[in-house]
């Protein structure tokens, strides 16, 4: 990931894409520039759910993780509500 996530409270959304790109190399494709907004996209929503207190144990995530690493997530996404 190139961009560092505290900028967000001194940048705009399309501020941030921007400098994203801006720092990606001259070769880059499409699929990898999306590729890097969908990571920061992430980042935003998980930062999201910090600051609204919806946080998960480690203990917690380790147990989804394992579950998901065995393919075994019981139908539902192993990480998110």
């Amino acid at each position: 990931m190139v961009g560092a996530r505290y900028y967000h409270d001194f940048m705009t959304d399309r501020e941030m894409v921007l400098e994203l790109v801006a720092k990606l190399p001259e070769d880059v494709t499409i699929r990898m520039i999306i590729e890097e907004i969908e990571f920061l996209a992430g980042l935003d929503a998980a930062m999201e759910g910090v600051k609204a207190g919806r946080l998960t144990s480690k203990n917690d995530l380790r147990h989804q993780m394992n579950q998901w690493l065995a393919g075994d997530s019981g139908g539902k996404p192993a990480f998110g509500t």
